[in-house]
């Protein structure tokens, strides 16, 4: 199950941007998609821990799960795909918290495909 698999991610993450790279893909071995970014490694919550806050969007071959560090107010996403032998974690990225990832903000006050100004439309970050 794809929940169970993220929860196995998350309770062994590294906890600083200094662990050896080598040892955190055998650790993750049969928990990441061939296709993850080690650059997702990096992403180190400021608390040590991660909580899931809410149910996946799921298909029958893809979770999306919205994911706090705790104590923290900064969203990432959380994605799963199912491979062969079981789910496995794709990616673990931290989402503009204005855009959502997406690089526009739309909404009935906002003109459509307007540029975030939180990120300046990366969708990752503040500017």
């Amino acid at each position: 199950m794809p929940l169970e698999t993220l929860r196995k991610a998350l309770s062994i993450w590294p906890t600083t941007q200094d662990a050896d790279l080598v040892q955190l893909r055998e650790a993750f071995s049969g928990i990441v998609s061939a296709d993850f970014e080690q650059v997702d490694f990096l992403n180190i919550p400021d608390g040590g821990r991660w909580g899931i806050v809410s149910k996946p969007l799921a298909s029958d071959s893809r979770a999306v799960f919205l994911v706090y560090p705790t104590g923290s107010d900064t969203p990432n996403l959380a994605v799963l795909v199912l491979e062969p032998g079981g789910w496995r974690l794709q990616s673990l990225k931290f989402q503009c918290p204005g855009c959502f990832g997406t690089g526009e903000l739309t909404g009935r006050s906002i003109e459509e495909n307007q540029p975030c100004y939180l990120c300046g439309a990366t969708g990752w970050g503040a500017s």
